[in-house]
């Protein structure tokens, strides 16, 4: 908080060219004012000079230490990133051996059922088959049997 003092010249004052009766404020040096060492000290903190420099070298460690820190957090979160670059890439290169085994089920399924059409298909041809053979040994038997009529018929002849 500052507080002005207005002060009012009493007489007429050449060398401080003021009038009687017009105002004028005090102008006054830092050591004339009382309390104020012990404000700005109890304030406000001001490190020495040292003859480093203007911090003190504990100071200037804190912040060297900060930078490097800084530092190691940026070289980790750049490997996090590579990291995640190849996750993604390996997550892409899974999703595409999926794709492709789909396609391959796919294609195996298709196979498959062209394989069952083809065990239908030669099922019913062994089946024709059997009939047919069937019908030949019946006509073998009935041939067999026209032949032995025919051979009792000439032995009674």
């Amino acid at each position: 908080m500052t507080k002005i003092i207005e002060m009012t010249a009493s007489v007429d004052n050449h060398d401080l060219k003021l009038k009687k009766g017009e105002p004028y404020y005090v102008l006054t040096h830092v050591d004339g004012v009382i309390g104020l060492t012990e404000f700005i000290d109890a304030h406000i903190k001001t490190n020495p000079i040292i003859q480093d420099g203007m911090m003190s070298t504990s100071d200037k460690q804190t912040i060297i230490n900060l930078v490097n820190s800084n530092s190691t957090n940026q070289i980790q979160i750049n490997d996090l990133k590579n990291q995640l670059n190849g996750s993604k890439q390996i997550i892409n290169q899974l999703t595409q051996q999926n794709n492709d085994l789909k396609s391959n089920i796919s294609s195996l399924t298709q196979q498959i059922n062209d394989l069952k059409n083809n065990i239908s298909n030669l099922t019913n041809n062994v089946g024709n088959s059997n009939n047919i053979t069937n019908a030949n040994i019946s006509l073998s038997e009935a041939e067999k049997a026209r032949l032995a009529f025919i051979d009792d018929n000439k032995k009674q002849i």
